[in-house]
């Protein structure tokens, strides 16, 4: 597995906002969705993801926070 370093994991920073993520018990903090969540590196926020092809998956509030606030960097949970 090639890993790459993308120039925003350089210069990120994490908003100092109180919250706390919890091991375990995620969901999404829109819609309350349990599966296909990612988790934005700068302010904590814990969304999910995109729609699949054949419906299911997420309602897409990861990729619509982004596009919102431009906060580049998430991983997926789980």
């Amino acid at each position: 597995e090639i890993r790459r370093i993308t120039k925003h994991s350089q210069t990120l920073e994490q908003l100092v906002n109180g919250r706390k993520i919890p091991p375990s018990g995620w969901q999404c903090d829109q819609c309350e969705l349990k599966e296909n969540l990612w988790l934005n590196l700068t302010d904590g926020a814990i969304l999910c993801g995109r729609k699949f092809f054949d419906g299911t998956g997420g309602n897409n509030h990861a990729a619509e926070h982004y596009y919102r606030t431009k906060y580049p960097l998430a991983v997926k949970l789980g």
